[in-house]
């Protein structure tokens, strides 16, 4: 399994809203109430990018809902 760092912005499969968390496998969105898995049968669920700073990530988080485009772009799960 693929160890993440502590904390992660996350995207919400079912609402769209990011946000975020220190969840190792499983958050609970705040905007619909929803809980998803990070992972499924092997396959990513969830857009996700980690970070070792909870500034980091929602800082990132912030830029990411504003729609404004990361040097580097937006690191999908598949490329952890």
């Amino acid at each position: 399994m693929i160890k993440l760092l502590p904390y992660k912005a996350v995207q919400c499969p079912f609402c769209g809203r990011k946000q975020v968390t220190q969840a190792v496998k499983r958050f609970s969105c705040r905007l619909c109430g929803k809980s998803t898995s990070f992972r499924h049968k092997g396959k990513w669920n969830v857009k996700l990018k980690d970070f070792s700073s909870e500034k980091q990530a929602r800082e990132y988080c912030q830029i990411w809902s504003g729609e404004e485009l990361i040097e580097g772009g937006f690191s999908s799960a598949k490329e952890l």
